[in-house]
Formats: structure tokens, sequence, C-alpha cells
């Protein structure tokens, strides 16, 4: 719900809106069985191999470019190429594109470039090429294919060897903002992804991190990537703040001199132009 708020107030922010579907970089990753034999993945991962993702409510205003198959594709690189495929034959429907980090957008583009003549031949012959060997993502794509040599002689025209400058502007023209997080280890990702986007708005709606799943919503979506700050958003883990004066004395949380327990603040009683290391408690009770 956060996010879908967060998505109008950017339409609102960038002053367009378009109806159209959403280049989303998806992939449900693999899960892992304990021992004891429950299930573990990423949140991500849990939640597309769970039945709520394939029996979802439908949702007009984020409708995804590519079938359930791609994002439940047990392989990463066969997923990726299915997505780039899936957007390329809908090229005037995409008016978003998104994934969880910034980097995963850069190495899209990236297989995009590497794999430029067999993404158009097989938009050119109809079909997918023998590196698709995953039988449900391969069927599901296929399905959209149809042989379209102009389709395919419009993409390699305008992705050049040489000059990927604005790509995604130019081979999704109606797209409104680019999304994902583009802060922290992010950061380094931002100029290339600027290169790719053209005059596309970078949007970075808020911080997800597998642990508390929503961490911080930005509230001002048309700021710089560079200048994003989060808004802490309460209601998936509990946060304590510890000065970070009294934090450095010792890293196991305990006072030197005392050996008593440093004390953490809630975040209503935090003091402007303080330092805080912060301590999290998910919803299952882990600490971080």
């Amino acid at each position: 719900m956060c996010l879908s708020k967060s998505s109008f107030h950017c339409n609102r922010v960038i002053k367009i809106w378009r109806h159209g579907k959403t280049l989303d970089f998806i992939v449900a990753g693999q899960q892992i069985e304990t021992p004891s034999g429950l299930k573990a993945g990423a949140s991500s991962t849990n939640y597309f191999r769970s039945p709520m993702f394939r029996q979802r409510p439908f949702d007009p205003s984020n409708v995804s470019c590519s079938p359930d198959e791609v994002v439940l594709c047990g392989d990463l690189n066969q997923s990726m190429y299915c997505h780039l495929v899936c957007a390329l034959v809908q090229a005037p429907e995409i008016v978003k594109v998104h994934a969880t980090f910034a980097s995963t957008v850069v190495s899209a583009i990236r297989m995009l470039q590497s794999s430029l003549h067999d993404i158009c031949e097989d938009i050119r012959q109809g079909r997918l090429n023998d590196r698709i060997t995953d039988p449900e993502a391969r069927k599901a794509v296929e399905k959209l294919l149809k042989p379209d040599p102009d389709l395919a002689s419009m993409i390699e025209r305008e992705c050049p060897k040489n000059d990927w400058a604005g790509v995604i502007s130019r081979i999704w023209p109606n797209t409104m903002y680019v999304a994902g997080v583009v802060s922290g280890s992010m950061k380094q990702y931002v100029p290339i992804l600027k290169y790719f986007a053209g005059d596309v708005p970078l949007i970075s709606f808020g911080y997800s991190a597998s642990e508390c799943s929503i961490a911080g919503l930005n509230v001002e979506l048309d700021c710089a990537p560079e200048k994003v700050v989060y808004m802490i958003w309460p209601e998936t883990a509990y946060y304590e703040f510890i000065p970070v004066a009294d934090a450095l004395h010792d890293a196991d949380l305990t006072n030197d001199n005392t050996g008593d327990i440093l004390q953490s603040v809630d975040l209503a009683d935090l003091e402007l132009d303080k330092k805080y290391e912060i301590v999290v408690t998910n919803v299952s009770g882990r600490f971080l």
C-alpha cells in the first residue's frame, strides 16, 4: 500500500500519467530447505514462491510486461533475457522500469548489450533461441512472440555498438521513470544508470531489506538520486538508537566503566545534529 501511494505521488511530481505496463526486473530466486524441513530464502523469494504471488489480485496500476513464469524461472540469466524480450516486443506499452536495486537495471542493460544480436534474431524469427531451456518460461514468452523483422531492425538502429546514451528512453519511449534503490552501495551505479536512462527521471521509492521488508520511504521523490534521504517506516520493525558517542566506548553495547548496557532511545526521542547507531528488531524477533 505504501509503494502504491508513493507511485501516485511520483506521478504528481513528474506531472505526467500514462496507462501501460511495467518492465519489472524481478526474479524469484531459489529457496533452500533447512534440516528441519522449512523453506528458507530472501523475503522476495519467499513471496514469489508462495501462493500470494500467483494468486494476487489484479492491480491495473502495476501490470508487468512479463508473465509470472519468467519471474519464477530458476535461472537468473534466462529470466533476465526473457524480461528483455518481453519488454521489447511490448515497447510502446512500457511506462515504468523497476528493479529493487539500481545495479539490477544496469546489469539488465549490460545483458542487452551483450545479447543484442540473439534478442533481435529471436524477435525477427518469432521464437526464442536454444539458450532458454526453462520450459515454462519459454512457453510463456513465445506466446508473446511473432515474427517482426521491422521491430528487430528498429532495435538494432537504436542500440548501435558504441552509443548507448539514453537507450532506455529510445527503445521504451513512453517510460515515465526508472525506479530502484539508488543510495548506499547502489550510489556507484547512479552515473551509468543516468547515462542509460537519458532524460528519464530516476526515482527511489524506498529502502528495502530482507530482514524487515520496507525500512524507509523517500518523501522527496523529485530529489536528485545522490541526495535521497529515507524516512524510517516504523511498522515493519522496532527501531532503537544508540548515540554514537556512547556506542564507540564498546562494540558489545556495554559501558567499559560500569558494565551497564548502553541506553538506547526511541525514534520519537532522537535529537537533531546527533549521530546514532541503529538497532533493529524485526517482527520475527531477530536482533540486528
